[in-house]
């Protein structure tokens, strides 16, 4: 993997995530609950699951800017998750998706440039973060076009 710039790394964050939220919003309200736009997921469902992965990337980060190894993840992981965020209102896994991403992007902003360079770091935040993005920004797309 070639070592990005802090900057190049934020930046492409930010613009995967613009991408997404670009779809989001063109999503009519009343289709957020609707099941189908991944498997039995509804909008509200990938919103909550981009929001669990947004959180679980700085919790990997930090074990990792600390020289630990992350956990992995149960195989159930996803679904549990939704199954949780599932207890909440649309609004509520909403702004869980919003302020999960303000405070990842605000905790890699802190970081060192070095650390978040790091190969591994770099790796599991262009993963979980912009190119998780970026696939259910396609997701949603394609939903939305047949829909």
């Amino acid at each position: 993997m070639t070592t990005k710039t802090k900057a190049d790394i934020l930046k492409q964050i930010q613009d995967a995530r613009a991408a997404l939220r670009k779809v989001v919003e063109a999503i009519p309200a009343a289709k957020l609950e609707q099941p189908g736009t991944e498997g039995t997921w509804a909008v509200r469902d990938v919103l909550g699951h981009i929001a669990t992965w947004d959180e679980e990337s700085v919790s990997r980060v930090r074990k990792l800017v600390v020289g630990a190894k992350p956990n992995a993840s149960p195989s159930d992981f996803n679904e549990r998750e939704v199954q949780l965020q599932r207890k909440l209102t649309t609004k509520a896994v909403q702004d869980l998706f919003v302020k999960n991403h303000e405070q990842a992007v605000a905790y890699l902003r802190g970081l060192p440039a070095e650390a978040l360079q790091h190969p591994d770091v770099e790796k599991q935040v262009m993963g979980c973060m912009a190119h998780h993005y970026q696939e259910h920004a396609e997701h949603l797309r394609v939903w939305l076009a047949k829909s």
